[in-house]
C-alpha cells in the first residue's frame, strides 16, 4: 500500500543520512561557536552533548512515525476488505420458502463468470420435481457445478429465471432456502471428535439426550454406517482422530452423508461424492441414495455412471449446453446418444 511504501522510503532515507547529517551539524555548531562567538571549548562540548541528546529524541520520533505508517497500512487493508465484503453482500429477498414441495425450475438460464470468457451455461431449461432423484452428467467443465450453484442461489443467472416452488430466485429469503439443502462433496470435512458429534455437530449432549441419540442413530442407519459404528468398542463416542484419520475413505464419506441427513434436508446434493471410493463403499452409499427416493429431492453430479442407474431422470451436459435428457435406459439405448457413448467408455 501507499503507507507501506512511504514507511519503507522513510526508513531507508533515515538510515542513509543519519551519520552525514550528524557530522555536518556538529561541524556547523563548532564553527559558529569558535569563529563567530569566540567561545572556549567547554561550552562547545556542552552544545554538542545537547545536540546529541536532541538528535536521539528526533530519531525516536521518526522511528515511531515509521512504525505508525506501517500499522496504518495494515489498517487500510483491513478497511478495504471490510468495505469490499459490505459491497458484495448478497441481495436477499423477503419471501420465505416452506419445505420444497413442487419443483426447482430453470427457464432459459445463461451464466458466465467473466464477460471476456463467454458463457458457461447456455439457454438451460429444466425442471427437478420435488422428491425425485436427478443426475447431472458430463465431462469436466460442462457446467454441472455451476448449475448446482444456481440452484442453491449462490450464483444468479445473467439471463433467464431460477424458480423455487414457483418463486423467483431474487425474491427468495436465502436462509429459508439454504437451510433445506444438504451438500456432500468429494472432499469430506471430519472433525477431531466423536462420531456422534461429527453427525449432530454439537447441537446437544448425545450421551444425556436420548431423543438426540436416536436421531443420530437414525442418520447413521440411513447412511449405512450404523453397523460399523456398533462394532466399535466406544460406539458413537469413538474418537475419529484429526480429519477422521482412524476411518477409511468410505467410512468418512458415509459419516459425512449421515451428518447431512441428520439435518433432514429437503434437497440433498451429492457432488462427485463417490468418485474416489472403492466398490463396496460406493455400493453402500448407492443403497443410501436409493432408500431416499420419494422422501427428499436428490441431485447427483456424477462421472461414475454406475452410481446413477436408478435415478428418475438424467440431464446430459456438454460445453454448457443441455444435450440430452431422459431416463437411464432410454438414454442408453437411444441411437447416437452421447450418454450411451459415455456408458460405453466406462464399460457399463
Amino acid at each position: 500500500t501507499g503507507y507501506e511504501i512511504r514507511s519503507g522510503i522513510a526508513g531507508a532515507f533515515t538510515g542513509a543520512v543519519r551519520e552525514p547529517v550528524t557530522v555536518v551539524f556538529i561541524m556547523v555548531i563548532v564553527l559558529i561557536q569558535i569563529v563567530y562567538l569566540e567561545q572556549p571549548l567547554s561550552p562547545i562540548m556542552i552544545s554538542i552533548l545537547l545536540f546529541h541528546r536532541g538528535l536521539n529524541s528526533v530519531m525516536a520520533v521518526q522511528s515511531t512515525l515509521q512504525s505508525t505508517l506501517g500499522n496504518v497500512g495494515g489498517l487500510e487493508m483491513v478497511r478495504d476488505e471490510l468495505e469490499a465484503v459490505c459491497n458484495e453482500q448478497e441481495a436477499n429477498g423477503n419471501q420465505s420458502i416452506p419445505p420444497l414441495g413442487q419443483a426447482i425450475t430453470l427457464n432459459n438460464v445463461q451464466f458466465g463468470y467473466d464477460h471476456t470468457m463467454g458463457n458457461v451455461l447456455h439457454d438451460i431449461s429444466l425442471e427437478i420435481p420435488a422428491r425425485t432423484s436427478v443426475a447431472f452428467v458430463g465431462e469436466s467443465g460442462a457446467g454441472k457445478s455451476t448449475l448446482v450453484d444456481l440452484i442453491t442461489l449462490m450464483l444468479k443467472p445473467q439471463s433467464g429465471q431460477v424458480l423455487i416452488d414457483g418463486v423467483l430466485g431474487e425474491d427468495v429469503e436465502l436462509t429459508s432456502w439454504r437451510k433445506q439443502i444438504g451438500y456432500v462433496s468429494q472432499e469430506t470435512v471430519i472433525f477431531d471428535d466423536t462420531i456422534a458429534n461429527n453427525i449432530c455437530m454439537w447441537v446437544g449432549d448425545v450421551e444425556k439426550d436420548q431423543e438426540l441419540h436416536q436421531r443420530v442413530r437414525e442418520a447413521a442407519r440411513q447412511a449405512h454406517i450404523d453397523h460399523f459404528i456398533d462394532t466399535l468398542p466406544g460406539g458413537y463416542q469413538t474418537l475419529v482422530g484429526d480429519r477422521g484419520l482412524r476411518l477409511s475413505g468410505g467410512q468418512r464419506q458415509r459419516l459425512f452423508i449421515a451428518r447431512e441427513l441428520f439435518r433432514k434436508p429437503n434437497l440433498l446434493i451429492l457432488d462427485e461424492a463417490t468418485s474416489s471410493l472403492d466398490t463396496e463403499s460406493e455400493q453402500a452409499i448407492q443403497q443410501s441414495i436409493d432408500e431416499l427416493k420419494g422422501q427428499i429431492t436428490v441431485v447427483i453430479i456424477a462421472h461414475r455412471l454406475s452410481t446413477i442407474r436408478k435415478v428418475d431422470y438424467i440431464y446430459v451436459f456438454e460445453h454448457g449446453h443441455l444435450l440430452e435428457q431422459g431416463a437411464y435406459q432410454a438414454l442408453r439405448d437411444a441411437d447416437e446418444s452421447r450418454f450411451g457413448k459415455l456408458i460405453a467408455m466406462q464399460a457399463l
